[in-house]
């Protein structure tokens, strides 16, 4: 009979965020003897430990009724983060898979290490955190974007305070 020997490793890391809510995020992975790689077995959505998500602000729109007729306004806008996408100067977290028609919010480069306080190990798993969340709402100037298939609203946030995880949208 083959022995095979393997090692279960739980990562667990607590991260402040904004209105004094945490969170906890734990990694598992398995590790076997002779595995090419190692290969995470599970990974739990965050959870918030402390101080329990509250709901998005009575004041709050959902992202579906932002507009461009709304640039140079301030809003709070709720929804779910459903994808983002990162690159070297620039994220992108969007509330529709369809982003070219909804608002999305912005993080400039130079705003990268306001988000220190946020779990992951770089940016773009920084603003992946926040698609495990039930819902976020965001704070922020709504501004027009033109882009090749024309123009949207996006908010531009320059700190994670300006977004906050919240309960179902």
């Amino acid at each position: 009979m083959k022995s095979v020997s393997f090692a279960l490793v739980i990562v667990a890391s607590t991260v402040a965020l904004a209105a004094g809510t945490t969170a906890t995020t734990t990694t598992t992975t398995t590790t076997t003897k002779g595995a090419a790689a190692t290969t995470p077995a599970a990974t739990t959505a965050a959870t918030t430990t402390g101080a329990a998500l509250k709901p998005a602000d009575a004041t709050a729109v959902s992202y579906d009724k932002v507009t461009v007729a709304d640039a140079g306004t301030q809003k709070t806008v709720k929804g779910k983060i459903v994808g983002t996408h990162c690159e070297k100067d620039i994220c992108f977290l969007n509330f529709h898979t369809d982003y070219r028609k909804y608002v999305s919010v912005v993080v400039k480069a130079e705003d990268f290490a306001k988000f220190a306080k946020v779990e992951g190990a770089d940016i773009q798993a920084k603003m992946n955190w926040y698609t495990t969340q039930p819902g976020v709402q965001v704070t922020g100037t709504v501004t027009k974007y033109e882009g090749k298939s024309g123009a949207r609203p996006q908010i531009m946030v320059t700190s994670a305070d300006m977004i906050r995880p919240t309960t179902a949208n």
